[in-house]
């Protein structure tokens, strides 16, 4: 059961920081007077609200995972079941880590989308710095 647990928690928190640091990345990029450091420092600072309610929001899936989730499976045995055997929460745990990994990702990529306040930090950071409203660009 901690197995599980610790792979939810592990893959959503891998996966965010992934995408994360790449859309800081772009951000910083194409604005050259904002070092990366600086700016993933501000995008983290900025989303900080947003990160404890995701690890929230995970801690209480962990919770209640095991009312779906046979825990005391193993891969080992869901493989032995045949996968054309397996129900969907049991491919959902045959594959947990691909799928945990998924909900990061896209958790994070609907934040870049459609939450933007990291990225204006990192932005009014540069136009403190000298960056123009023409050369500021975002995703």
């Amino acid at each position: 059961m901690i197995k599980y647990i610790s792979l939810l928690i592990v893959a959503v928190f891998l996966a965010q920081a992934f995408i994360a640091a790449l859309a800081v990345y772009r951000v910083q990029l194409s604005n050259e007077k904002i070092n990366y450091q600086q700016a993933l420092q501000l995008y983290f600072k900025a989303n900080m609200a947003r990160y404890v309610l995701v690890a929230v929001c995970v801690l209480i899936l962990s919770f209640i995972l095991s009312d779906y989730m046979d825990l005391s499976l193993t891969r080992e045995d869901l493989r032995a079941k045949g996968i054309e055997a397996l129900n969907r929460v049991e491919r959902i745990q045959l594959y947990f880590k691909s799928y945990a990994i998924g909900v990061g990702a896209f958790i994070e990529v609907l934040a870049v989308v459609l939450y933007k306040a990291g990225f204006k930090s990192i932005i009014d950071f540069g136009k403190s710095k000298g960056l123009t409203d023409q050369e500021a660009k975002t995703i």
